[in-house]
């Protein structure tokens, strides 16, 4: 009786920590990992591996649990463990984890103000920061840390879209495959690199994507004054000269138009045409180009008049190449940069004549040429525009065609 006992309380104590405290051979002799519940799993290959190293380990019933949710303590204890850092003795009195994080706070993997609840599940951001600190990089924005991940390969998309789904709980097959490509990254290797999320990430750090999407256009910064290089998203709201209605670009978005799965591709409605001037439109398909479009958001305070129109957006400055001339030769393969607009909303969106609150949104850019012209020497001074009824421009970057 007593050696049932024993047997049981052993196993709701291997249960409370997911498998995690265990060593390998408690469980599968190495060379010898089978899990009832892995073979035709995306990460299986991943997940033998782990157990064969022994950071992790599978249950005694012969499973792994690979889609079963794992907390913020059993991932930093993998980390820990795989990555082979010292550990102090178990503390009486003190939760299982507890040398695990100490180790992980004294090797930068963890800061007192990222969390404190240890048991609460680990979401996809908060492994992407912990992922990232392990290959050694460090990011000051919060917003960063996804971004840097999926740059590096630790991350890939949920699905073929690349969706981040940052705030969602992480997985045990997401988190031996994440410490697996750490470890692949510390030894001098590299990961494939999931563009769309990519994309995604960079979206979610500063509100564009056009360092992933066009970098021939935009990753040659200028310097502007005494100004940083760096893409000034946090400037994008401008309001009417009567207060009455305010805008803000939520996002701008490079979308490459010879990409037929480009995610971003839903952002072009039915109704949005390329135009050379007023009289000529061309939809966008089979054309050898970029769309780079704003998302503004648009909201009415107050009546203003009835014929007015109110629009913010990015606006591209440029003495050559940005042009509404109709001399256009070859309509698949431009070789300028030529206006987005909606066919119902060419200005802005306007205020219904009895309007006086709500919201509107409003998708407005540019097509640019691909590949990008062979000029160097040209100036790209990105606005963001403030209305049509105020002179007020706030300037978010600079660059020069790559050389």
């Amino acid at each position: 009786m007593r050696k049932i006992l024993l047997v049981c309380m052993s196993f709701l104590v291997f249960l409370s920590i997911g498998g995690v405290g265990v060593s390998a051979s408690d469980v599968q002799t190495k060379g010898e990992v089978i899990f009832s519940d892995t073979k035709k799993h995306w990460a299986s290959e991943k997940i033998d591996t782990a157990v064969e190293k022994g950071y992790v380990a599978g249950y005694p019933n012969g499973t792994f649990r690979p889609d079963a949710e794992v907390s913020r303590a059993e991932f930093m204890k993998m980390v820990v463990s795989a990555l082979n850092y010292e550990v102090g003795p178990a503390q009486t009195g003190s939760p299982w984890y507890a040398a695990y994080a100490e180790a992980a706070s004294k090797e930068g993997l963890y800061l007192s103000t990222d969390f404190t609840n240890w048991t609460a599940h680990m979401t996809r951001n908060e492994m992407a920061r912990m992922s990232v600190r392990a290959i050694g990089q460090s990011a000051e924005e919060e917003t960063k840390w996804m971004y840097l991940a999926a740059l590096a390969g630790l991350i890939s998309g949920v699905d073929k879209a690349g969706t981040l789904a940052e705030d969602r709980a992480m997985t045990r097959a997401q988190a031996v495959t994440i410490i697996e490509r750490i470890l692949n990254l510390r030894n001098g290797g590299t990961e494939k690199v999931d563009k769309y999320a990519l994309g995604n990430a960079e979206i979610l750090w500063h509100k564009t994507n056009i360092f992933t999407v066009m970098p021939e256009y935009f990753e040659q910064a200028m310097p502007d004054e005494d100004r940083k290089t760096d893409f000034n998203y946090k400037n994008m709201k401008s309001t009417t000269r009567s207060k009455s209605a305010s805008c803000e670009v939520t996002k701008i978005v490079a979308i490459d138009l010879t990409d037929k799965n480009d995610p971003n591709r839903k952002l072009l409605s039915k109704d949005h045409r390329w135009f050379v001037d007023f009289r000529n439109y061309y939809d966008f398909e089979d054309v050898n180009g970029y769309a780079l479009v704003s998302v503004s958001e648009i909201t009415f305070n107050g009546k203003g008049h009835s014929d007015d129109y109110y629009t913010c957006f990015v606006r591209v400055s440029d003495q050559k190449l940005v042009t509404s001339d109709n001399a256009l030769q070859d309509y698949k393969n431009p070789q300028l940069i030529y206006q987005i607009a909606s066919l119902n909303n060419m200005s802005g969106v306007e205020r219904p004549e009895n309007a006086v609150n709500g919201k509107a949104i409003h998708i407005k850019g540019y097509l640019f040429p691909k590949p990008a012209p062979h000029v160097v020497s040209e100036t790209y001074m990105f606005y963001i525009g403030q209305g049509i009824h105020t002179d007020v421009i706030e300037r978010l970057y600079i660059s020069r065609i790559k050389e």
